[in-house]
């Protein structure tokens, strides 16, 4: 089940996003001459006016062929053809897919908002929503439900008070008061280490192994039109801020994943609801608008530099050339995609 519904998540993604391609190339004037979901083998097609629409085989995957795509074969003459059209036309249609994922995620989050809300961290209290498995915490015996009142004598306002005293002292001796039912409890607790994502890197925190209470807010439509936006900006940066840490060695592949993890992580959220599940496949739909984003051949991000590269010096970028970083870029993309899948399947292994 959880197979077939990756398939279903991913399908609809890819045809959103093709569809993209095939508006806007429609709209300026391309003929399109295939719409595929899913890679050949070709399962089967129907031509409809002058475009054959396909499903293939292989699901993961998807494609527009337009007339006069291949640079080698183009002929500019033709004023149904992509190398006829001019520099901002041809990126308007490269940038079509990936904006289309894009706006199916804020329909998706909007949706979620509106009909299910969103739950906030409450961190103006400090009460104990859930306990780490083994954590200082537990061998303590807080549980869920009570309220950490004070710690080394200190009075806690909030959450964010308390997190803040604890994170500084790694390995210390803390002695924690808190609320459980009726009574009062004080204890003494050493906190544990844990090394945690920051916006600069990782860092070194000490911890109890608490996790803080949530409360769900409710949203206008209005309201769930602006959260939606603001969510999948929130998105968008903490992507790039993921392809920064790839760049400069921060990344282990551990935290890399593909096809099989999408898979996994979808029967996880599968389990937490249809809200989760729309949200996790939002997120999976601005992710793959911006990597389609990225200029690395043969990827949408390169088809945008080559038309930018035609605008500034006013005649097509060489075939040749172009074929030469397509194939490059091809063949280190399949060894990403092969590598992905190793570690993908070694994680569960493990």
């Amino acid at each position: 089940m959880t197979i077939l519904l990756t398939i279903v998540i991913l399908g609809v993604l890819i045809f959103v996003h093709e569809l993209g391609h095939f508006l806007a190339a429609k709209a300026v004037g391309v003929a399109v001459e295939v719409f595929s979901i899913g890679f050949p083998p070709r399962m089967f097609g129907k031509r409809i006016g002058g475009t054959e629409y396909r499903l293939g085989w292989i699901p993961f995957g998807g494609y527009v062929k337009m007339r006069g795509e291949n640079p080698e074969t183009a002929d500019s003459s033709d004023p149904y053809s992509f190398a006829a059209k001019c520099p901002l036309e041809k990126i308007l249609i490269v940038v079509a897919g990936p904006l289309m994922n894009i706006l199916l995620a804020v329909f998706i989050l909007w949706f979620v908002f509106f009909a299910f809300g969103k739950n906030e961290v409450d961190y103006s209290s400090t009460v104990v929503s859930a306990v780490l498995k083994e954590s200082p915490a537990e061998r303590a015996g807080i549980v869920p439900g009570d309220r950490i009142l004070k710690i080394d004598g200190n009075q806690l306002s909030n959450w964010n008070d308390m997190a803040g005293y604890v994170h500084r002292r790694i390995g210390e001796k803390l002695t924690v008061v808190w609320r459980h039912g009726d009574s009062i409890i004080t204890d003494t607790i050493r906190t544990m280490m844990r090394i945690v994502d920051t916006p600069e890197g990782k860092d070194t925190v000490g911890i109890l192994g608490v996790s803080p209470s949530m409360k769900k807010i409710r949203f206008t439509f209005l309201g769930a039109v602006s959260e939606s936006f603001k969510v999948t900006w929130e998105i968008t940066v903490a992507m790039f801020g993921f392809i920064r840490n790839a760049f400069s060695g921060r990344l282990s592949l551990d935290e890399v994943g593909g096809p099989v993890m999408i898979a996994e992580l979808t029967g996880k959220t599968r389990q937490l609801g249809v809200g989760a599940l729309l949200f996790f496949i939002a997120l999976i739909s601005v992710n793959l608008g911006l990597i389609n984003l990225f200029p690395f051949p043969p990827l949408d991000g390169a088809q945008v530099v080559f038309a930018a590269v035609e605008g500034f010096i006013r005649r097509p970028v060489s075939a040749r050339f172009r074929l030469i970083l397509q194939q490059i870029g091809m063949m280190l993309l399949v060894a990403l995609i092969l590598i992905v899948t190793f570690n993908d399947i070694m994680r569960l292994g493990r």
